[in-house]
């Protein structure tokens, strides 16, 4: 790889291109890989070995091969960044020169001294000068004035205003204009660094807030799981809101499902057998009145979900004889939901998952983890927060994943900390 450098010092304002391991220090990763304000040190080997040694240089463009370097010159402008003298002088105070280029520099500074010398001689000699004139002209005023006493009292009145006014002070030095501008320059330039800084660091203290709020909250929803799991030693005891009996639950779903389409009409009457993982129901004439009506709230057909009567003293997550999978405390599922479930790549999709198979896609519609408002109900004050997920249950989502990972050999950590945005992700992604 090759790179279109400058020398800002040693070789007034020319651009040269050098290989890339010539640049101390420097490992690009690609031909983007620099700093165009940056100073580099880059080996130059002079074809008369005079000038042979590590000069301080600001890379312009890198490419490939010289070709590309060439190409990439012509059919691009050379963008060249300004560089302050206070970055250029301290670039100086840190780099490794070779005693050829340290003499050179030395060379530099008694010269530009000589000439602040020879340029001060001549001030005083100029100051000497004027010095002597005002004398002479003092001296012949004086005399032309001896003999009028008015005018040599004006004279002297405007001599002492003069004095008073002008309040000299011996202690200052005129400073060079030149001088005063690069001055002012490389303030602007530190001041200009220091904002973006005090930005940057406002941006990272916001940053460092919100992360604190966060896992606050967290930390807190952890907690009332925890509390709640304590108080309930038995696991995945059916409640009676979710659970009215083991043998009605898919009626109970059907019913629900059907007054959700309806939004308040009378209820179908429940099917009299529940249906099969292979076989999904026709929708109801209701189903299909509300989907033609346009209703805003979308129809799911029924999914099968979790039986919570099976055998509590079963082995926690083991294939039963009958076929299902038993997940903790006699809730089992399907054994094509644990082979879904057991079978991704990565534990917040088995999550999901666990989730899809405990709830079910109606349920999840009409729940939120944490019992909170949606985003959009918060500035409603007459907005009702949706039910909250089942603590139990969120339980056992807990315990499937880490089963997950100790099958798959997997770290699950991060998965955990982050189950109330991947069960939140879940619940929308279901009510789309």
């Amino acid at each position: 790889m090759f790179a279109l450098v400058r020398f800002p010092n040693e070789f007034a304002d020319k651009v040269y291109v050098v290989p890339v391991r010539n640049v101390k220090d420097f490992d690009p990763s690609g031909d983007a890989d620099f700093d165009a304000k940056t100073l580099y040190q880059v080996f130059w080997d002079d074809p008369d070995k005079e000038n042979t040694g590590f000069y301080s240089a600001q890379i312009l463009m890198m490419a490939v091969t010289e070709e590309e370097l060439e190409k990439k010159r012509t059919a691009k402008r050379i963008r060249k960044t300004k560089l302050y003298a206070s970055e250029v002088e301290a670039a100086e105070d840190v780099d490794d020169l070779v005693s050829l280029q340290a003499n050179t520099r030395k060379d530099r500074r008694e010269k530009n001294a000589h000439k602040e010398k020879k340029q001060m001689a001549r001030s005083n000699a100029y100051d000497d000068i004027l010095r002597e004139q005002l004398k002479s002209c003092k001296r012949k005023n004086n005399e032309a004035t001896a003999g009028n006493p008015c005018v040599a009292v004006q004279k002297k009145l405007r001599r002492e205003l003069a004095t008073s006014d002008s309040g000299t002070d011996d202690s200052m030095v005129a400073v060079p204009s030149s001088q005063l501008q690069r001055d002012r320059q490389d303030t602007k330039h530190w001041r200009r660094l220091y904002k973006q800084k005090c930005d940057e660091n406002e941006k990272l203290n916001a940053i460092i807030r919100t992360m604190q709020s966060t896992m606050d909250g967290r930390l807190a929803s952890m907690q009332q799981l925890l509390e709640k799991q304590a108080q309930q030693p038995q696991y995945l005891q059916p409640s009676h809101e979710d659970h009215t009996a083991a043998s009605c639950s898919f009626e109970a779903e059907e019913r629900a499902s059907e007054e959700v389409l309806t939004f308040g009409a009378a209820e179908a009457p429940a099917p009299t057998e529940a249906p099969t993982p292979t076989e999904a129901p026709a929708p109801t004439p209701k189903a299909k009145a509300a989907s033609a009506s346009g209703s805003s709230r979308r129809w799911h057909p029924p999914t099968e979900v979790a039986d919570y009567s099976g055998q509590k003293s079963a082995a926690p997550f083991s294939m039963l004889e009958n076929g299902r999978f038993h997940l903790k405390g006699g809730a089992t599922i399907s054994a094509e939901q644990w082979k879904g479930i057991s079978e991704n790549s990565r534990a917040a999709k088995a999550a999901k998952d666990t989730a899809h198979a405990l709830w079910g896609a109606e349920k999840l519609v009409d729940r939120t983890f944490g019992g909170r408002k949606a985003p959009k109900d918060r500035k409603n004050s007459s907005a009702t927060a949706r039910k909250e997920l089942t603590p139990e249950k969120v339980t056992l989502v807990f315990e499937t994943v880490a089963h997950w990972g100790k099958i798959k050999n997997v770290d699950v950590t991060d998965t955990v900390h982050n189950m109330g945005t991947i069960l939140s992700e879940k619940i929308q992604d279901t009510r789309k």
